[in-house]
């Protein structure tokens, strides 16, 4: 059972191109009593971030610092961080978010029953400006639909693929270091985006994650003309059609879960949505869909056959 004047986080954040806003988000996690550590993972940004990481290190007693030798990503980043975290829990934060003040008030007694794994509460999101806050809604993020609900832990995952109630984002999570240290739960590294989304499936596919404070936001997400998921399209778009694809076939081979069947048809029209973005013209959306379409019955016969078996 865990003591919560004893409960210790090591808080991860990888940076990359953040110098304008790292220091802001350390300050206000390291002003947190639960955080003991915050692993800083410098991700060869060409901006100052690396100097200012620097900097902070020399006055903040909780600050590790590592570097990374060329660009690898935040999911290799955060890798870097579950490698070298040595507190019982770890929690994630992206380099230009902050933390309020309760963060871990209602996580730190939810671990108290040694059979959470982790837990999941929400962030407030946060618009630099009206042009930020357009291109966000014009994208239809899902950031914006936080969770709101409590849900048993077998049907998280399932709840987090169809959206029945939401989601939550990877900072809104602490997870037990023990629980990803037995599964062996780590950021896939050949995602470019959509780690955070594969890591968070994993976790609740596997391990026991249980709800916070669903009704105060314990963080702030900000939203920015700059921020990856604003930008960087073609990369999203690959990284989608990578992403389904893996979870396919993952479902479809592993049943031990017993998933709706709905989980995995979801899932494929996302695959085949992830295939055929990127044109306003009707006719030539329709080429592309029965182009891809023909290649999925071509190359993936088996897969296709388990769908529709399922």
């Amino acid at each position: 059972m865990v003591d919560s004047e004893h409960f210790e986080v090591s808080l991860i954040i990888p940076v990359y191109n953040a110098a304008k806003y790292v220091e802001d988000c350390v300050r206000s996690a390291s002003q947190l009593a639960e955080v003991k550590e915050i692993l800083l993972i410098e991700d060869f940004s060409n901006d100052d971030s690396h100097l200012i990481c620097e900097k902070i290190k020399q006055y903040d007693p909780k600050v590790k610092l590592f570097y990374n030798t060329q660009n690898l990503g935040a999911g290799a980043s955060r890798n870097v961080g579950l490698q070298h975290a040595t507190c019982e829990f770890i929690s994630f934060l992206d380099a230009d978010d902050l933390l309020k003040s309760n963060r871990f008030v209602s996580t730190k007694k939810l671990f108290k029953n040694k059979n959470v794994d982790g837990v999941y509460e929400r962030f407030d999101v946060f618009f630099e400006n009206e042009s930020s806050k357009n291109i966000y809604f014009e994208k239809k993020h899902p950031l914006y639909y936080m969770i709101n609900e409590h849900t048993e832990p077998d049907r998280l995952f399932s709840t987090l693929v169809i959206n029945k109630s939401g989601y939550f984002i990877l900072n809104g999570l602490t997870m037990r270091r023990r629980a990803l240290l037995d599964s062996q739960i780590k950021f896939d590294e050949t995602l470019r985006q959509m780690q955070d989304t594969d890591f968070l499936f994993f976790v609740s596919r596997k391990l026991v994650l249980v709800s916070g404070d669903l009704k105060n936001n314990v963080g702030i997400v900000r939203i920015h003309e700059t921020n990856r998921i604003l930008n960087k399209l073609e990369e999203k778009k690959e990284s989608e059609r990578s992403f389904y694809l893996k979870w396919l076939s993952i479902l479809l081979k592993d049943k031990s879960k017993s998933e709706e069947r709905s989980v995995v048809i979801h899932i494929f029209k996302n695959y085949i949505a992830s295939l055929t973005t990127g044109s306003n013209n009707k006719f030539i959306h329709a080429i592309k869909l029965y182009w891809h379409a023909a290649k999925f019955i071509l190359h993936k016969p088996i897969l296709l056959f388990k769908i529709i078996k399922w």
